[in-house]
């Protein structure tokens, strides 16, 4: 086996090969510009670095009881949606386990529609509907198949 850049003990001198120079900043110097740069006077350095840095998303806050219980709905029924694609993806996992699966989030998308009349917020209310319009037709998709 060769690995370019080193030579076996018993062949002599061969040359390395020649790279192609990196121009710019070193990442050491744009790790230390970052840390010690206030927020205002950002350097394009930091300005670079910035869109790596995770983002923190707010919680979800509203006065109407109704919009705070479709989020904690949607956050299992979400969950739950991923479990299922999780077993849709893996072959050993045989239909017959995915009836019961969609019949579950089923019942959930009937407790999350039921909020949808209470819901003031357009994006809130699609984002419902939409997750509604999924799990129903995963429920059509797997009991077609089964018959």
């Amino acid at each position: 086996m060769k690995i370019d850049g080193l030579t076996p003990a018993e062949k002599g001198g061969e040359t390395p090969k020649k790279t192609d120079k990196v121009t710019g900043p070193s990442f050491d110097s744009i790790l230390k510009e970052t840390m010690t740069s206030a927020p205002a006077g950002k350097t394009q350095a930091a300005q670079m670095a910035a869109p790596l840095m995770p983002t923190h998303f707010a919680p979800f806050k509203s006065t109407n009881p109704f919009a705070a219980e479709a989020v904690n709905q949607l956050d299992g029924v979400l969950g739950d949606l991923q479990i299922y694609l999780n077993s849709l993806a893996n072959p050993d996992v045989p239909t017959s386990r995915l009836a019961p699966m969609v019949d579950g989030l089923m019942e959930k998308k009937d407790k999350l529609v039921s909020l949808l009349s209470h819901l003031n917020d357009p994006a809130l209310q699609d984002l419902v509907t939409q997750t509604a319009s999924l799990i129903l037709s995963e429920n059509t998709r797997i009991h077609t198949a089964k018959a």
